[in-house]
């Protein structure tokens, strides 16, 4: 169970049980089948649209009596900022749904997925330190070229 306390001070639960986790797969988040999990997980992981439809599949019930009646709502009318708590959130839950259920490979493939990425983020924004000219804002950047020559 992890709890996120949003921008407003509202608490969100987050709980994966076996419901929560039937309404996910009924969605085609994640499949029950080993054969396609670690694509389907390597996906979710790396998409933050998905990562927000898993968050509003396991707080559904919370989010109907806060007001938003769907999925769509959810993800449209939550502040951005809380939303990525929730999706944070969420990952950890499903990390820790597969890992009580000692099933090993999804929840290595959900940590390893979530290193990667947060490596090759790190790499990119290394390079778009370390190349002037390429970062908005940067000394000699294009944009600042063109906006001092309309000036």
């Amino acid at each position: 169970m992890r709890i996120v306390t949003a921008s407003q001070g509202r608490e969100w639960v987050l709980r994966l049980d076996m419901a929560a986790w039937e309404r996910v797969v009924a969605r085609g988040l994640l499949s029950n089948s080993l054969d396609t999990q670690a694509q389907d997980l390597q996906r979710l992981v790396a998409d933050p649209a998905q990562q927000a439809r898993l968050a509003y599949w396991i707080v559904r019930d919370q989010a109907h009596e806060r007001g938003y009646t769907s999925e769509q709502a959810f993800i449209e009318q939550v502040p951005l900022e809380d939303l990525g708590l929730l999706c944070d959130a969420a990952l950890d839950e499903l990390h820790h749904f597969f890992a009580c259920l000692r099933m090993r490979f999804q929840a290595h493939v959900i940590a390893m997925t979530r290193e990667l990425l947060d490596q090759q983020i790190a790499e990119l924004t290394a390079r778009l330190q370390a190349s002037p000219g390429t970062a908005p804002g940067s000394q000699g950047s294009t944009r600042d070229l063109i906006v001092s020559q309309s000036s």
